[in-house]
């Protein structure tokens, strides 16, 4: 029974400190390094698994055309990254 017990422990720990890691892994990877490969004519996706998921998305539809507005936060900066029909066209801010 003790042995028992004793593993059951260790697989929780186990458990556990493997949920904090994925947790920690799918934090924000908005940092100078990955906003300065961000580049005209990246798709959303691409933009996505560099920089994660955006904080706010902003979407509008004129004449054919949807233009996406990707809004990141870290610390004090804001960044901005603009699509035009899930193209990156230009992104504006720095990381602070």
């Amino acid at each position: 029974m003790g042995l028992f017990r004793t593993g059951f422990q260790v697989f929780g720990f186990a458990a556990i400190a493997g949920s904090i890691l994925l947790l920690v892994s799918c934090g924000p990877k908005l940092t100078a390094e990955h906003l300065a490969k961000i580049q005209t004519g990246m798709t959303s996706e691409e933009v996505k698994n560099l920089l994660g998921k955006p904080d706010d998305i902003h979407i509008e539809k004129a004449l054919g055309f949807t233009g996406t507005t990707f809004t990141y936060h870290a610390n004090s900066s804001d960044v901005k990254i603009m699509l035009v029909n899930e193209r990156v066209v230009s992104s504006s801010g720095q990381i602070k």
